[in-house]
């Protein structure tokens, strides 16, 4: 490694040197020869001189010779007003739709599958409900009592935002 490190130390200035020519000579390559100032404009790759010379050969000329014609113009001038009354007449309205979609997708009442009842004592059978089906009576049909809600507790001042 000394051996090295003598003759790196010898020639330090030349290596510094190189690597100075050698970001000079990317850097000429990099901004001079491929200039980073180009625009692709309707697929032709333009740079900052050619820009103005474009302009004028696809839009000022273009424009010039329309401007210079003796033929007439026909200008397509909208005619808001005439739309407006039309809006506020429904005329421009969209078709109404058949009413039939809107009241298929209410929601109706379905009636339930009848169920059966669970098991009883033997030998009794619960008395027919709506429809003719048993309804299962029992201590689970009777509400014992309501729950109780507890009395409302004042805030201690520690609670309070400020």
């Amino acid at each position: 490694m000394k051996k090295y490190l003598g003759m790196i130390e010898g020639y330090v200035q030349w290596i510094a040197i190189g690597l100075g020519a050698a970001f000079a000579l990317f850097m000429t390559y990099r901004y001079v020869l491929n200039s980073p100032a180009v625009v692709e404009v309707s697929g032709e790759k333009l740079g900052p001189g050619d820009i103005d010379e474009y302009a004028v050969t696809h839009a000022v000329q273009p424009y010039e010779q329309a401007r210079d014609n003796p033929d007439k113009v026909v200008l397509d001038v909208p005619k808001h007003v005439e739309r407006f009354r039309n809006q506020m007449a429904w005329k421009e309205s969209a078709p109404t739709t058949d009413m039939s979609v809107v009241y298929a997708s209410l929601a109706k009442d379905v009636p339930l599958p009848p169920t059966t009842p669970p098991p009883g004592p033997p030998g009794t059978t619960p008395p027919p409900g709506p429809g003719g089906v048993p309804v299962p009576q029992g201590p689970q049909d009777k509400v014992a009592a309501l729950p109780v809600i507890p009395a409302p507790t004042p805030a201690t001042a520690s609670s309070v935002a400020r």
